[in-house]
């Protein structure tokens, strides 16, 4: 077995001119670079309770990606990494190529951490519910009155919802982030915000890192797992839409990821992966306020709801061997 997850100690003189900086007020990024390594700086808008998630970082094996826990100030985590982009960039850069080799294996790898993650039974902290089922759960039961940008967009998005999906369809929304919240049948260590945004690769790609600590909390593996799948799946839908499938193999990537995942509950997996796109939704119009590029997203809604999930799924396009574990599409 690989030695467990890193630990990193705070730096003391990170330079004061970021080499990179992005993202929004949910998750703001700021990268120094210090010698060969960088020095990531994530600052959050809402983050998980649990202070040490270092302690929870288990074992993992050779083929797995790297857990590595930040050291929290506040609700700014600082990581050292050997890696100045995310995996979301690189996979962004094999899109316009349509070579993914150079990131193929990361999702093999990734899909060997979640599996320990889940699987890790030495936690004795008290761990909250995911993050992006909280705030999506209150999105769509509270409407949102204030005279913001945000504010009138939220009110917009919800109203827009509502009359497209249908009442029936968000009340099942709502359902199934609040059985999200709930204690699962099958407790275990979740990311919580399993994503290419929160995965690093190494400049020398030999390693994949994944930043952790931000959301950690607990639930089914089918949270993490259909988290990442959900931005596959959504790659693959608005790949479609542009006029055709995109020349990236999405459905080995998804393959690849699946397959160190044995036994999965595939309709709470699809349910995730309907949350996913709607939580992006919602972030989106957080940042920007509302646009009509949104109303794309919500007219998908009513047949993504009704399938569970499994109309998005089914047009990634998984190898013969992991679709045949899936249900009948």
């Amino acid at each position: 077995m690989a030695k467990s997850g890193t630990r990193m100690t705070a730096q003391t003189s990170v330079p004061s001119t970021a080499h990179r900086e992005f993202g929004s007020r949910k998750v703001r990024t700021r990268i120094h670079r210090m010698g060969d390594a960088f020095t990531w700086r994530r600052t959050r808008e809402h983050r998980s309770l649990v202070d040490s998630p270092g302690e929870l970082i288990p074992a993992q094996t050779e083929d797995a990606a790297r857990l590595v826990a930040g050291v929290r100030a506040g609700n700014t985590f600082t990581y050292r990494l050997p890696g100045d982009t995310t995996l979301g960039e690189d996979l962004a850069r094999a899109w316009r190529s349509g070579q993914a080799g150079p990131v193929a294996r990361y999702f093999a790898a990734a899909g060997a951490t979640l599996h320990a993650l889940a699987t890790s039974s030495e936690f004795h902290q008290e761990l909250p519910p995911p993050l992006g089922a909280c705030q999506i759960l209150s999105r769509l039961r509270r409407p949102d009155s204030g005279t913001s940008g945000e504010s009138r967009g939220h009110a917009r998005l919800r109203t827009q919802l509502f009359t497209i999906a249908g009442t029936a369809r968000a009340r099942t929304l709502e359902a199934w982030a609040g059985e999200l919240i709930e204690e699962p049948r099958r407790p275990g260590l979740l990311h919580g915000e399993y994503s290419v945004s929160a995965m690093v690769p190494a400049q020398d790609r030999r390693q994949l890192a994944v930043l952790f600590g931000e959301t950690v909390s607990r639930g089914a593996i089918e949270y993490d797992a259909g988290w990442l799948l959900g931005e596959l799946a959504e790659w693959s839908d608005v790949s479609r839409a542009e006029g055709g499938a995109t020349a990236l193999p999405l459905g080995s990537l998804a393959s690849s990821f699946l397959r160190p995942l044995p036994d999965l509950d595939f309709d709470l997996l699809g349910r995730v992966v309907v949350l996913r796109r709607l939580m992006h939704v919602i972030d989106y119009v957080s940042a920007f306020g509302w646009s009509d590029l949104v109303n794309p997203y919500v007219a998908l809604l009513p047949e993504l709801v009704d399938s569970h999930g499994m109309s998005t799924l089914s047009r990634i396009g998984w190898e013969e061997d992991v679709a045949a574990r899936l249900p009948s599409m």
